[in-house]
């Protein structure tokens, strides 16, 4: 089984960079911009704190990053991974179970 050195439980910062990779691979700039608005503008990444949790998460194993060609310009292009899309499923199933009988006290 896949081991993940720091990952859990996952700041908010890469719980939502996650959360935008796991829809598609981004760049830099795309990533910010997604999570800006996946938030309602509740979290507006810095490039100094966007690219310090990438590399955590890619130290991690959970994104990996690849150069895309797009013209003349070579892009830094990252993605989910397999252990990085199954620590984000873990992380909502737990916040989920956590969170029902403080949101549904009935429960």
């Amino acid at each position: 089984m896949e081991k993940v050195k720091e990952g859990f439980p996952l700041s908010p910062r890469e719980f939502w960079l996650l959360v935008s990779l796991a829809e598609s691979p981004k760049h830099g700039y795309a990533i910010m911009k997604h999570v800006r608005e996946l938030t309602n503008g509740k979290v507006d990444l810095s490039i100094g704190s966007l690219y310090e949790n990438l590399a955590k998460l890619w130290d991690g194993g959970m994104i990996e990053r690849y150069e895309d060609g797009d013209g003349n310009e070579r892009r830094k292009v990252y993605r989910i991974t397999a252990l990085g899309a199954r620590l984000l499923t873990e992380f909502r199933a737990t916040v989920e179970r956590v969170s029902k009988p403080i949101l549904n006290p009935a429960l």
